[in-house]
């Protein structure tokens, strides 16, 4: 009776090891529609960008249209922010994944 009572904690552990990681997951990719990053880091951006326009001298505006540098505050700011950034919170994930490839072999051998 021991031997089966060990069995079935090494199988719920088991069970809890490859449930967790994905509930885990879940609730992230839940959580990340009430993240502010995306508009936070926006908003810096285009702070830092008009704060440079500002300090430019007459002779370096005279390159750049006023559409130009509308067009990089307004529109090229925020593809910055949801393609850069946000792309970059996805790596953990990625990385996390290919680690439990990678380790779900050992354990499933070690277990018979």
């Amino acid at each position: 009776a021991t031997n089966a009572g060990t069995a079935m904690g090494q199988l719920w552990i088991l069970c809890l090891l490859r449930v967790l990681p994905y509930a885990l997951l879940h609730v992230l990719d839940w959580r990340t529609n009430f993240w502010r990053v995306g508009g936070e880091s926006r908003k810096i951006l285009q702070a830092a960008l008009f704060r440079r326009l500002i300090f430019f001298d007459d002779s370096k505006l005279v390159e750049y249209k006023v559409g130009d540098l509308s067009s990089l505050i307004m529109r090229d700011s925020c593809e910055l922010a949801a393609d850069g950034y946000m792309a970059a919170l996805s790596l953990p994930r990625q990385f996390g994944q290919v680690f439990w490839l990678c380790f779900f072999p050992f354990i499933e051998t070690n277990v018979d």
